[in-house]
């Protein structure tokens, strides 16, 4: 997680309309197609996003 946020490259990128995609959410996405491949299942893709938040605040607050 970057911090702060948004960055300043962040921060210049949307005055140009340039797209952000943030890294967690590039990761769930392809976590949840792995598991797709792997298991020719649908994913739990809301629930994945929300272990890998709870996971992100965990550290965040260890971390002080």
């Amino acid at each position: 997680m970057y911090h702060p946020w948004p960055t300043r490259l962040a921060e210049a990128a949307e005055k140009t309309g340039a797209g952000l995609v943030l890294a967690f959410e590039l990761l769930v996405h392809q976590a949840a197609r792995q598991v797709e491949l792997m298991t020719a299942r649908t994913p739990p893709t809301a629930a994945m996003r929300q272990a890998g938040q709870a996971e992100l605040r965990r550290r965040a607050e260890a971390a002080g």
